[in-house]
């Protein structure tokens, strides 16, 4: 093959990756605006929701100068290559052509966003330990469907606030939570211990949708705005949508601004 014939796919293949590098230099910055850690579980879980009624809105200027952003870098790109392709190039030495390569080898390699994308793959193809189908006992629902209320039971969800392990310790809290202490002690309780905090449910609207829906909260409006709650994550199904499904009745009570 013709060292000319090379250049042509030589030039074609940086072009591309050109662009792909900007690419993905656009994404990790809208994704990062949001986050404020790049990208993550909490942007996979909302573009698989989909992101309808979402409270985007005010960001429309920021939607905006993204597409155009994308439209100039493939306008730049289409340039650059037929800038390069006009123009007689003499055939690289190998030092130079190693280091071409190997810098922009490099500059992907250290690029955040194929970073945040490795850490996403190895998430979902973690290992999955056998624990939960070794003590998960499937509920009986057939007390669910019954018309009769005294035969349903309660569901409460109670939420403490920064509550934490600290608090059991009656040397340091005496008297604090000795009811709780009792039933952890009688055998009728579950504690759960050594837990870690997922992506997406470090504050507190975070962690009730983790644990009623069992996903990240991605929110346009950051921290615990309330703003487009009544639309937001529409297709997700949490606890109470089941339970409403099941004609339970269903209340919030609100012991402090959040």
């Amino acid at each position: 093959m013709k060292y000319k014939e090379k250049n042509k796919k030589r030039l074609f293949l940086d072009v591309t990756l050109f662009f792909i590098f900007g690419l993905l230099s656009l994404i990790y910055f809208v994704a990062n605006y949001f986050t404020g850690h790049g990208i993550d579980e909490t942007v996979i879980d909302a573009l698989n929701l989909g992101l309808k009624s979402a409270g985007f809105e005010e960001y429309f200027l920021l939607m905006l100068g993204a597409l155009f952003s994308f439209i100039l870098l493939f306008i730049i790109a289409f340039f650059y290559y037929r800038h390069l392709h006009a123009v007689v190039l003499a055939k690289p030495k190998k030092i130079k052509a190693f280091l071409h390569n190997g810098f922009f080898l490099l500059a992907f390699l250290m690029h955040p966003a194929l970073g945040d994308f490795y850490k996403i793959y190895q998430t979902s193809s973690m290992e999955q330990s056998d624990d939960f189908y070794e003590y998960y006992k499937a509920p009986k629902t057939s007390d669910l469907r019954l018309n009769t209320a005294k035969h349903r039971k309660n569901i409460v969800y109670i939420y403490a606030e920064s509550f934490e392990r600290t608090y059991f310790d009656t040397d340091i809290f005496p008297d604090l939570t000795p009811n709780l202490s009792a039933l952890i002690k009688s055998g009728n309780a579950i504690e759960f211990t050594n837990i870690n905090q997922t992506t997406g449910s470090n504050y507190t609207i975070a962690g009730l949708t983790s644990t009623q829906c069992g996903i990240p909260l991605f929110t346009t409006s950051g921290g615990d705005s309330m703003e487009g709650m009544d639309t937001f994550y529409q297709e997700a199904i949490c606890l109470g949508d089941v339970l409403k499904k099941e004609n339970y009745y269903l209340s919030f009570l609100q012991g402090s601004s959040i």
